[in-house]
């Protein structure tokens, strides 16, 4: 989803509202972001100024714009010096571009001189005038703040002459994008459209007229010839056409809008309505259908990159913990070296009778064993007991810490895997939440307290089919939860085979477990699973009672034998 040039058009004739009322606040939202908070009317306005690579845009927020944590950029330092305080006197965009420019004055406070030298004579400064454009230029979008004098004072991006022709650096003289030199779509003509005959009028429209992304140029396709695909013929009324692009570009349809698709995503804003689209929702205005839309967009966006950067920590956890079970596998396989130590000294004491002094081995029929022959047999023997104490001390409490690292690099697998199916911002900080108590990660600390992590998520309960009660949990503490508090002996507990997943409970209401309940549990295991995408999965289905933790592992590491398998498509 784009921001276009007529949906640019839309918001900055919208944004009137605010132009003569002042900035009292100022704040990077992110590091590609500004909000301004601008007092006109009587109200106070959220402005959002969005540089973003993909989803550049401006608009109204509906709340408070807040500062995001390590934003003191210096586009920030100085729009706090030049822009906080001032009045905004100018918002305009050329038309069919995309390229906003606020214009911003602001009047210096007074300042007695009598302080300074005790004349009476008060002094005035000159008030500063700057401008904050924006770009919204896809990958190339950018806010940039400009003295009087045209020259860049900072920007969000820098572009050095070595990587643009139009580079954007601090004291640099600012140039406006090339405005491109197409056709005027606001005054197309039959003539103009005849002249394309044989071209896809969706591309057509596009390479000829300025400012028609191909969102609109599909919306006259489909409304003048019932397909975003059609190409013109001689039998196409041109006039129809260049009628329908006219009413479009120049905003003479004021029906802002909303489409989403199938799964409920914003797909496209347009301040006309979107006869392309099946789901389209009318919006009150065009600021609006943007902030609805974004919000929607930015939550899916931060819920994938906050996903992302804990599944990191994490696999760099199950990457330290595989190196350990190496070392201590490494250390394990001494043993057998410790046993010849062992061995070694109770054949030396064995035949002390035979060796005599300065001997430098033992001959035995299937061994040999070398000797100092600076030490006596004795000395020898007592040489390998001490290195076998000395060893066997050592690698003692290996095994079991062996143990306990495989299963911690299990659980860190199962963890990531679980992750990844991760639906919201909950699910995700549960996941950290539970591995911060096991103190596999260190709490994130903010101005010297430990950040509080929101209210524990609530394992998922399904009804089935036949009104029975299913359990699921999505993360190793709810599947602990799952197995170890809520389920009864005879439960029937559920997991996917072989691969990592959620345990899934069905509390049993009567002796019958009803077919169509356990397709539904099983159906459940195989969707919250690694498995998730499978066309059939299988499912391993056991009572309760032969579900055992392991031992001195941790939280959702279990055992059990199976008492069948059934074979499910996996189901939300």
């Amino acid at each position: 989803m784009y921001v276009d040039a007529l949906v640019v058009g839309a918001v900055v004739a919208e944004l009137q509202m605010v132009v003569g009322g002042r900035i009292q606040q100022v704040v990077m939202p992110s590091a590609d972001s500004v909000g301004l908070e601008v007092y006109a009317n009587s109200l106070r306005h959220q402005l959002l100024l969005s540089a973003h690579p993909i989803h550049a845009r401006l608009h109204l927020a509906p709340t408070k714009l807040t500062r995001a944590p390590g934003a003191d950029a210096p586009l920030l330092l100085l729009l706090r010096k030049y822009v906080r305080g001032g009045r905004i006197t100018r918002l305009e965009c050329p038309p069919l571009e995309r390229v906003v420019t606020l214009s911003i004055t602001k009047l210096p406070a007074h300042r007695n001189q009598a302080d300074d030298d005790d004349s009476a004579d008060e002094q005035v400064f000159e008030p500063t005038h700057t401008e904050l454009v924006v770009e919204i230029i896809g990958r190339s979008a950018n806010i940039i703040l400009l003295n009087d004098s045209g020259l860049v004072l900072e920007a969000v991006r820098h572009f050095t002459p070595q990587h643009s022709q139009r580079p954007i650096q601090p004291r640099s003289l600012y140039l406006a994008p090339p405005r491109v030199d197409k056709a005027d779509p606001r005054h197309a003509s039959a003539a103009e459209i005849a002249q394309l005959i044989g071209e896809p009028l969706a591309k057509m429209l596009v390479n000829h007229f300025r400012g028609v992304s191909p969102q609109t140029a599909r919306e006259v396709a489909v409304r003048v010839l019932g397909d975003s695909k059609a190409a013109i013929t001689p039998t196409v009324d041109a006039e129809q056409i260049a009628a329908t692009l006219r009413l479009l570009t120049n905003g003479d349809e004021q029906r802002p809008c909303l489409a989403r698709d199938d799964d409920d995503l914003p797909l496209a804003i347009a301040p006309f309505w979107l006869q392309q689209h099946a789901n389209v929702e009318p919006q009150p205005d065009i600021n609006t259908a943007l902030a609805v839309a974004f919000a929607q967009v930015d939550r899916v966006t931060s819920h994938a990159q906050t996903r992302a950067a804990l599944l990191t920590r994490v696999e760099e956890l199950q990457r330290r913990a595989k190196t350990k079970a190496d070392q201590l596998r490494t250390q394990l396989a001494r043993a057998d070296q410790l046993e010849r130590l062992r061995w070694e000294g109770e054949m030396i004491f064995g035949y002390l009778h035979t060796l005599k002094p300065g001997q430098t081995e033992l001959l035995l029929d299937n061994a040999v064993i070398a000797l100092d022959p600076q030490l006596s047999g004795v000395e020898n023997a007592q040489v390998r007991f001490k290195e076998y104490d000395k060893a066997k001390g050592a690698l003692e409490d290996v095994p079991r810490l062996l143990a306990q690292t495989e299963a911690q690099v299990e659980y860190l697998h199962e963890t990531a895997e679980l992750l990844r199916l991760a639906e919201s911002f909950e699910e995700i900080e549960q996941f950290e939440r539970e591995l911060t108590e096991a103190g596999l990660l260190k709490p994130i600390v903010v101005k010297g307290k430990k950040a509080k992590f929101a209210p524990k998520r609530g394992l998922l309960r399904v009804v089935s089919p036949d009104g029975w009660t299913i359990h699921v949990g999505r993360s190793a503490a709810q599947n602990d939860e799952v197995t170890f508090k809520i389920a009864q002996p005879n439960d029937y507990w559920l997991h996917v085979r072989g691969r990592p997943g959620g345990h899934v409970v069905v509390r049993m209401q009567t002796d019958d477990l009803p077919p169509a309940t356990l397709e539904r549990a099983a159906q459940l295991a195989a969707y919250y699973s690694s498995a998730r995408d499978d066309a059939l999965v299988e499912v391993d289905v056991a009572r309760r009672k032969h579900v055992r933790r392991v031992k001195d592992g941790p939280p959702g590491l279990v055992r059990m034998a199976a008492e069948q398998t059934v074979r499910v498509k996996p189901v939300k």
